[in-house]
């Protein structure tokens, strides 16, 4: 399947586009390089490939006004665009809003374009009051203009074009690679140009011009920005590719283009993220010579047909929903390359046009919580990017029911594609149950029990913050990397740490809010953990009209046991040092419903580990693996656990309805896993179990409240009754 995927690629990217006229496209990506530094840059070679292209650019408009037919080329082609809004809350990703527009173009010499959509539909996924700027509805045609302006001049309101005669000497220029297509007009032969700004603190661009050798014209534009270029404080980061294609004639024209604007928050650092991909691709082109005898025109507009003409379009045969799996954003992959790219050519200098120093909380919880091993806890964290390619943030806090400290640092650098990361904590509350992770995260098994500000309302409420926590100091080292193109991305992390575990113990007590009812806090085991794990995500694409991923994670642990004075520890003591091996596997599909058609989601993971202590232990039961069931009731060193939900909308979108079953095992093969689930209070599952329930998303799913309950009677002391669950969207519980 993988060779027919890869296959299929190689043939989108080498064939014609469905025209009349024979083309190709520029397209491809060559690895970053480290060359020395000013190795090649404005070589003879390379400035003279330059003044070609801004003399080829200029000779449009003089040969125009000249009345040399050879160059008066007008060309009128009709294109269409995928416009997605993308809200992004800790890495995970909700389209807002998708629109699909269709243009006629139409472009004479010397200096004239006019873009009518004709039509135009959006469907919106998310509460949104989005307004686009009209540049992002249209094809960008910034080729034969002296600077690049995009937003209507609100996000970059003029960067000097790195091909204009005028601006040549405010840019640095090296032939990167160099490269020939061949076409129905015969062979073309291309220069790769890098080009950065001589002063990068100016506004300017950074990237690759493809070069025709022999015409000078401009084949492919790939660029960001300087920091200095943006208007907006709140842009992260524009990229741009434009691509051309050779049409009837020989003439580079339009291909396709995209357009990727990240934003953050100028002031403050949050993991939300809002992301507008623009993907558009020419679906035909005429190329002809302009009459001479009508009158010269100039200027470049943008208009659009009445709304109630737009949706009528005749060329949309099929819902707007079936077509947004056709045009991908770029990839953290792409992503990441475009920028380690431009970072070292601008020498690690600063692209992104946030603050370089500001407040910063990964998520809420992080801020203020509630939990029965911490009372009240208090944090506020700060962030400093030294340069794009580097950030240091800390994250101090203070736990009130244990009266001490918690801090965490957190150092980040891409290096190259891979973004590798050294952290470091004290007193840090972690959770049992999720023996394998990377990173300090959650391993594949079973989901978060809840969101963290659910958390600490359920505690204050009821007594539970559903958390089994215990205690750790050390640091971690992780490194990963995407690969891949879009609809087949993986991503491998490899991690490797060394901490010291203490057991947690009650803090939460009756002089609290709902402490005279906290479940107890049971213990873990005292010791020093070293481990190396290696993880893979895998985006196997969409089928059967759902997205599945494939995740992996192996890991290796060398645990020694603390004695401890606390006669309660001391179950520990005795063991001597381990080496454990642990490894999950886990597969995913999800499809979501969309205009009365149903969704569903499937998971299935399995799991094994060596156990010694507590938390090695795979826990099962309750929110977050088999709802409806006691909390965490069953451990074992061996693990299954295969989920499903149907859902379909009611009443888009305030209510949708949900329906789902869950069945789970875990089993104790091993003595240390007796030992540790005897002295934890959990038993093996004896065997499968399952449980069902059902539930309305509310509010564009964002909330939601379920039933679950047991498949099974009085067995094991559970009663068969319904319990009442309240939880947020998953994609939300990151920054909650």
């Amino acid at each position: 399947m993988l060779i027919a995927r890869v296959a299929a690629l190689v043939a989108l990217l080498t064939s014609p586009l469905a025209a009349a006229s024979a083309q190709v496209a520029v397209s491809g990506q060559r690895p970053p390089q480290d060359p020395s530094p000013g190795d090649g840059w404005n070589s003879p070679d390379a400035l003279d490939l330059m003044q070609r292209a801004a003399a080829r650019r200029a000779s449009v408009r003089a040969a125009a006004g000249a009345g040399a037919n050879q160059d008066g080329v007008r060309y009128t082609i009709r294109a269409e665009g995928q416009i997605h809004y993308t809200l992004e809350f800790a890495g995970e990703a909700r389209v807002v809003r998708a629109d699909q527009v269709a243009v006629d173009v139409d472009w004479r010499p010397p200096d004239f374009s006019r873009q009518i959509i004709v039509g135009r539909r959006s469907e919106g996924r998310l509460p949104q009051t989005i307004t686009y700027h009209i540049d992002h509805l249209a094809l960008l045609l910034d080729n034969y203009r002296g600077t690049i302006r995009l937003g209507q001049g609100d996000e970059v309101p003029g960067a000097p074009h790195p091909a204009h005669a005028g601006f040549l000497g405010l840019y640095d220029y090296r032939v990167a690679d160099s490269l020939s297509v061949r076409t129905a007009a015969g062979e073309q032969r291309l220069a790769e140009i890098e080009v950065r700004p001589k002063q990068p603190g100016l506004p300017g661009v950074v990237g690759s011009l493809f070069v025709d050798r022999d015409s000078g014209d401009l084949a492919r534009i790939r660029l960001s920005f300087t920091e200095t270029a943006y208007r907006d404080p709140s842009l992260e980061r524009i990229s741009i590719d434009l691509r051309g294609a050779v049409w009837a004639g020989g003439h580079w024209l339009p291909e396709s283009q995209q357009v990727e604007i990240i934003r953050g928050h100028a002031w403050f650092g949050f993991p939300v993220k809002t992301r507008i991909h623009v993907n558009f691709r020419v679906l035909s082109a005429e190329v002809g010579s302009v009459d001479r005898a009508g009158p010269a025109l100039a200027g470049h507009t943008i208009v659009s047909a009445v709304p109630s003409r737009l949706e009528l379009h005749a060329d949309w045969t099929r819902p707007l929903h079936l077509t947004m799996d056709a045009i991908q954003p770029l990839t953290e992959a792409e992503l990441n390359w475009y920028r380690s790219d431009a970072l070292r050519l601008l020498r690690g200098r600063h692209l992104t046009g946030l603050n370089r120093f500001r407040p910063w909380l990964p998520a809420v919880s992080s801020g203020i919580r509630a939990r029965r091993g911490e009372g009240f806890f208090l944090g506020a964290g700060v962030e400093w990017r030294p340069t794009d390619a580097a950030r240091l943030t800390a994250l101090p806090g203070f736990a009130a029911g244990l009266d001490r400290p918690e801090a965490a640092l957190d150092f980040g650098r891409l290096v190259g594609v891979w973004e590798v990361s050294l952290s470091a904590a004290v007193n840090r509350t972690q959770d049992l149950g999720r023996p394998v992770r990377l990173g300090g995260g959650p391993a594949l098994f079973g989901e978060s029990p809840t969101a963290g500000l659910l958390k600490s309302l359920s505690l204050l409420v009821g007594g539970d913050d559903f958390e089994d926590p215990y205690y750790t100091s050390g640091a971690t080292l992780t490194a990963s990397r995407p690969f891949g193109p879009a609809g087949t991305q993986a991503v491998v992390t490899i991690s490797g740490s060394v901490a010291g575990h203490r057991p947690a113990r009650l803090v939460w007590g009756e002089g609290w809010p709902g402490g005279g009812m906290s479940r107890a806090v049971r213990k873990a085991d005292r010791g020093t953990q070293a481990d190396l794990a290696a993880g893979v995500r895998w985006d196997l694409g969409s089928y059967a009209g759902a997205s599945w991923d494939l995740s992996a994670t192996v890991g290796g642990r060398y645990w020694i046991p603390t004695s401890s004075i606390d006669s309660a520890d001391q179950g520990a003591a005795t063991d001597p040092p381990k080496v454990l091996a642990a490894g999950e596997v886990g597969l995913r599909g999800v499809r979501e419903p969309i205009r009365g058609r149903p969704g569903w989601t499937l998971s299935a993971s399995v799991g094994a580990t060596g156990v010694t202590a507590p938390q090695h232990l795979y826990l099962l039961g309750g929110r977050g693996t088999l709802p409806g069931y006691n909390f965490r009731d069953w451990g074992g060193d061996r693990f299954a656990l295969i989920a499903a939900e149907v859902s379909q909308d009611i009443a888009w979108p305030w209510v949708r309805l949900y329906a789902g079953v869950a069945s789970g095992t875990a089993a104790q093969s091993g003595a240390g896993a007796r030992a540790a689930a005897g002295r934890f209070g959990v038993d093996e599952s004896g065997g499968p179990r399952a449980s069902g329930w059902v539930g309305l998303g509310l509010f564009y799913d964002l909330a939601r409240i379920e039933a679950a309950r047991p498949f099974e009677g009085l067995e094991g002391g559970h009663l068969e009754v319904w319990r009442l669950m309240v939880s947020v969207a998953p994609f939300v519980r990151g920054i909650l």
